[in-house]
């Protein structure tokens, strides 16, 4: 049964011995984080690190602070079409 399967929305009591399937339970469990949300940080944070950006100097690029970008990368934050585009532009993608 996948992940998704083993989770129910209205029952955060799960348990998982290996750390990196609690941090998704808890993600996927919780009503602020959607999964669009993590599929956006992650493009972000692999885009960022690609191109050699701490988190800090890229929020600098972007016109954004580095707390922001630490959100949004953990699906934390929704951006805006108008901060999808500012993060566009550092990466010069159109």
């Amino acid at each position: 049964m996948s992940l998704l399967g083993q989770l129910s929305a209205d029952d955060n009591s799960h348990h998982f011995d290996n750390p990196a399937l609690e941090y998704w339970a808890d993600a996927l469990t919780s009503k602020p984080l959607r999964i669009h949300n993590l599929a956006i940080g992650r493009v972000v944070r692999d885009l960022r690190l690609a191109s050699g950006y701490s988190q800090e100097a890229f929020g600098f690029e972007a016109g954004l602070d580095r707390s922001y970008i630490s959100l949004l990368e953990r699906g934390r934050r929704s951006p805006t079409l108008d901060t999808i585009v500012c993060l566009c532009a550092v990466f010069d993608l159109t």
